[in-house]
């Protein structure tokens, strides 16, 4: 109908070919008239695409017709997982092979060297191989974040907001269990699971620390320490819509609100620790600009001392030139990932840098 029109359009084909289909010309005069009215869209979308009205608004309003239709359209579901190999214990095509052997369906990612994609029907962490730490459930997104952050071997990092420690095993495993990473978190649940993970890891570089809060006064003793840290924030969890689509009616713009003031003094918090000349970098799994750069342009109004710095090391230069048709890069140079055929989840980092 309309709407199946609207993607055609959006995408640039070409309505010519379909000139003898009078249904097709006259929808497509329907769809100028809604295009032309802002209410009409946010109703026919959030009708046909089964999403809240405040939802399709506010992507209209930040991100226009094209970029929304985009945001909004889950007609394709991933029906992968995503797997990191443990480079601390095995290597990329060793993994695949076995994982083969078991009957798994799987291949290398093109972009990220151990990143696995599987399609299964099999319990992932019933296997083995997972129970020995060789693998690690992770998007690729959440491998693209790790890589962008550009480590190094022996330095200090901290993993701000590290709930369970995906991202924190990563960082472990590319500094080749050299220096340290430390893992924060105020929930026991999630810092457990951590510690868990950890121990099959073969990682002894990483070091879960549980917090009572952004005041708790051992984050005294890590000021101005850290080479890196890396906030991946607490948020709507927008970019997970498309694989969870019930998660978007739990969503309110008052929660919006409530996330993005907290958003802001976490990266405020955290900002304490960056060493001059480190690196801060911001993520989320959201889509909404509120949560990301409106974050970060209200975060260096108030710290003149941080600027964006590029991701133009050449490793993150030539891979976000290959992504280059899945993600958006904002204005200030914030890269938003949302590519379904390539990581199921959506996700969002920038790269701050701290003046010396």
């Amino acid at each position: 109908g309309v709407l199946e029109l609207t993607v055609f359009r959006t995408l640039s084909a070409d309505l010519s070919l379909f000139s003898r289909n009078a249904n097709i010309v006259k929808q497509d005069l329907q769809l100028k008239k809604i295009e032309n009215s802002p209410l009409q869209t946010t109703k026919s979308l959030s009708f046909s695409k089964s999403y809240p009205k405040w939802i399709v608004s506010y992507f209209l309003l930040n991100d226009g017709l094209k970029r929304t239709l985009q945001l909004l359209d889950d007609s394709f579901r991933p029906n992968y997982i995503c797997l990191r190999a443990n480079s601390i214990k095995i290597k990329c095509p060793t993994l695949i092979k076995k994982l083969r052997e078991k009957g798994i369906e799987c291949s290398s990612s093109n972009n990220i060297p151990d990143c696995i994609y599987v399609r299964t029907e099999k319990k992932i962490s019933e296997l083995s191989l997972f129970k020995s730490g060789e693998f690690e459930i992770q998007d690729f997104g959440s491998q693209l974040i790790v890589k962008a952050l550009n480590v190094k071997k022996h330095s200090t990092i901290v993993d701000f907001c590290a709930g369970a420690g995906g991202k924190s095993l990563a960082i472990g495993s590319l500094m080749r269990n050299t220096g340290v990473v430390y893992s924060f978190d105020i929930s026991k649940n999630k810092i457990d699971k951590l510690k868990i993970r950890l121990a099959r890891s073969g990682l002894k570089n990483i070091y879960p620390v549980l917090l009572s809060g952004l005041n708790d006064k051992r984050l005294n003793g890590f000021h101005l320490k850290a080479s890196k840290v890396l906030v991946d924030a607490p948020c709507t969890c927008s970019g997970t819509f498309r694989h969870n689509p019930h998660l978007k009616w739990k969503v309110s713009n008052m929660l919006l609100k409530e996330l993005t003031k907290r958003q802001g003094e976490i990266l405020e918090k955290a900002s304490y620790l960056c060493s001059e000349g480190g690196t801060l970098m911001y993520a989320t799994c959201s889509l909404f600009k509120d949560e990301n750069e409106r974050v970060i342009e209200n975060f260096l109004k108030s710290n003149t001392e941080f600027f964006v710095q590029p991701l133009d090391n050449s490793y993150v230069k030539n891979l976000l030139e290959e992504l280059k048709e899945s993600v958006f890069i904002d204005k200030l140079g914030g890269v938003t990932l949302f590519d379904p055929r390539i990581s199921k989840y959506g996700f969002y980092f920038i790269n701050l840098t701290k003046k010396c």
